[in-house]
């Protein structure tokens, strides 16, 4: 019986052939495996797997669907998002993907659209993002200017670069993007500060488990110096992540504390960490 990491390299291969559309009835038709253990073992299933399933399952190679079959948006959801990032504008992406239209693709990219996009799209979202990869916006006439708004427009909607994801994850619904190399410690959080890179989920985690075991909570003080620090006002700040004024003057007046994903987007704009907008207790 094979457990660990050997075990989840092969079902990460697996969970992202299904997720670029490979039914499972594949699978099977290549390794012998029979559909509903795959499906087990890809589903919610954490026991051990024999090691000739194992076996036959790292054989498997990628087969792609019928062009018409609906698949996981997941990864061209992440493969447009990067292309955002890098500053290439939806016009453009949708005048050399010729599927759709410019707001088909802002759709897709915020997760409008649903789950799912045919199998067609998902193929020339991967060929063009392969492509662009190694080009530059400015290769095909698009401005500074534009490629500015496009990177500070991809920031704003949450989008990963594209060099976050490795080609075998991107698809992977339970891949975590790779900011730093040391994502999801401590030093992690340390380098996206260091660099003013926006702190990921898996840093994030890392930090908050850090101040939870410090005894820390957020400061009002604190968070009221950082912003000053910063030279930016309330009205400055609020404008930015798209709140009223008097909510900033309430967390920093004590009267009341923020909700998480609202803190994130503050101290996202303001380059800050968790740890940066807290005290511990004993002082």
């Amino acid at each position: 019986m094979v457990t660990g990491p050997e075990r989840e390299r092969v079902l990460q291969k697996i969970r992202s052939f299904h997720a670029r559309g490979m039914t499972y009835v594949q699978m099977e038709a290549q390794s012998g495996v029979p559909v509903r253990t795959i499906a087990n073992a890809l589903e919610g299933w954490r026991g051990s797997i024999k090691r000739p399933t194992l076996v036959a399952l790292t054989a498997v190679q990628f087969e792609e669907p019928e062009p018409h079959v609906r698949v996981s948006g997941l990864g061209t959801r992440r493969r447009l998002g990067g292309l955002w990032c890098a500053g290439y504008p939806t016009p453009l992406l949708t005048e050399l993907l010729g599927v759709g239209n410019r707001g088909y693709l802002q759709k897709v990219i915020r997760g409008r659209k649903g789950d799912s996009v045919t199998a067609a799209t998902r193929l020339a979202v991967e060929r063009l993002a392969g492509k662009l990869e190694v080009a530059k916006p400015g290769d095909f006439g698009i401005d500074a200017r534009r490629i500015s708004y496009c990177k500070t427009f991809a920031a704003k909607a949450g989008c990963v670069p594209l060099g976050c994801w490795d080609a075998d994850n991107i698809d992977d619904p339970e891949a975590q993007p790779e900011w730093t190399g040391a994502c999801g410690t401590t030093d992690g959080v340390r380098i996206h500060r260091r660099e003013g890179i926006p702190v990921c989920s898996a840093c994030r985690q890392a930090d908050l488990a850090e101040v939870k075991e410090s005894g820390s909570g957020f400061s009002p003080g604190a968070f009221r110096r950082v912003r000053e620090g910063r030279g930016m006002s309330r009205r400055q700040l609020c404008n930015q992540i798209g709140m009223d004024e008097s909510s900033i003057f309430y967390w920093e007046t004590g009267r009341s504390e923020p909700r998480q994903r609202t803190l994130d987007r503050a101290l996202s704009v303001l380059g800050a960490t968790f740890e940066d907008v807290c005290e511990s207790e004993e002082s």
